[in-house]
């Protein structure tokens, strides 16, 4: 991006702090995982570190909801 004439504008580009997302296919339980990694990448004092136990959203009431219960 930062080669690209108005992606290198993008205040995020210039500052180093452009980070990888999801596929454009992914469906909404997935960029649930994506958005909590990115919040534990970038805020690691208010989230959790990626490798720790701390989970942002309740996987059992997402699995809960996915099995129509």
């Amino acid at each position: 991006m930062r080669d690209h004439p108005v992606g290198s504008e993008l205040t995020a580009v210039q500052n180093g702090r452009v980070y990888r997302g999801g596929s454009l296919h992914q469906g909404p339980i997935h960029n649930l995982f994506q958005a909590e990694r990115a919040a534990q990448q970038l805020y690691p004092d208010r989230f959790g570190r990626v490798t720790g136990d701390g989970a942002l959203f309740d996987r059992q009431r997402v699995a809960d909801i996915t099995a129509g219960t």
